[in-house]
């Protein structure tokens, strides 16, 4: 089943902010940004980059493909003086700190579709909270409420049009629900770094 959204947590990022403390758009010049991991500060990705006169080209290679393209950096005045940096999303142009890669690119979370895994929990709660009010105006007992909809009966005085409506609405939260756990499940693994046995 393909995520139509991702989580925040499992990407890598720039952010402007960062790059400005460590003066990368002071002056001009090519070096290289690490991303490393916790403690041990062990170097597991990198990229190369070129800054030059509020352009930033990235170069790397993901996938086995060798990218390479321009991001706009731009300025905006800080209260108290001084300036702060922002990218220009390279997909949308809209102004944003961090900049996500995901398929292969580095783009705004708007445009790749991220959240916070804490977001796609609380969908995943929304929906079930959802179905079971529901299933209470169905008067569905739990045994019941598994069973496919034409196994179950409808309660008496509803009309027919009310019921499939509830009916239709209840088997869409329940996909949801489905399609945010297997989410959450995948999230999980990629996190300790884990295969699922059947990939």
């Amino acid at each position: 089943m393909e995520k139509t959204h991702g989580q925040i947590e499992d990407c890598l990022s720039l952010d402007s902010r960062v790059m400005a403390r460590y003066k990368v758009f002071d002056g001009g010049g090519s070096n290289s940004w690490a991303w490393r991991k916790g403690k041990s500060q062990e170097v597991f990705s990198s990229i190369t980059y070129h800054y030059d006169n509020g352009g930033l080209v990235l170069s790397y290679t993901c996938n086995e493909q060798q990218h390479r393209y321009l991001v706009d950096v731009v300025t905006t005045p800080c209260n108290y003086g001084g300036k702060r940096y922002w990218f220009n999303c390279p997909k949308c142009s809209k102004r944003v700190a961090k900049l996500y890669l995901r398929n292969s690119m580095f783009f705004c979370r708007t445009c790749h579709k991220l959240n916070y895994s804490t977001q796609q929990s609380c969908k995943l709660e929304s929906t079930r909270v959802g179905m079971y009010k529901i299933r209470n105006k169905l008067n569905w007992q739990y045994d019941t409420a598994f069973m496919k909809s034409w196994h179950k009966l409808k309660p008496k005085g509803m009309h027919h049009s009310t019921y499939n409506r509830l009916v239709q609405r209840h088997d869409e939260l329940e996909r949801k629900s489905e399609q945010y756990c297997i989410a959450n499940f995948h999230a999980f693994m990629n996190r300790h770094g884990l295969k699922p046995s059947w990939d």
